[in-house]
């Protein structure tokens, strides 16, 4: 699903995908170096939940819109 939502992102005028992690472990360190605009998160991940990762994201990075999936 990553791969797929990946290439749908950069295949699309405007969008580029500038990173994919199949976690949300040092997530800080992977939001400042990717610099999204949005983050696609996907609910039901290993180590940190979405929803858990999604209060981090919002918490320190006000900017960034956040859409989750299920």
């Amino acid at each position: 699903m990553r791969s797929g939502f990946e290439a749908i992102c950069n295949a699309t005028p405007r969008l580029t995908c500038c990173g994919t992690y199949s976690d949300a472990t040092d997530l800080a360190f992977k939001v400042k170096k990717s610099n999204p605009d949005v983050i696609l998160m996907d609910i039901e991940m290993p180590v940190k939940g979405g929803i858990a990762a999604t209060y981090e994201i919002v918490n320190q990075y006000p900017e960034i819109k956040v859409l989750i999936q299920t």
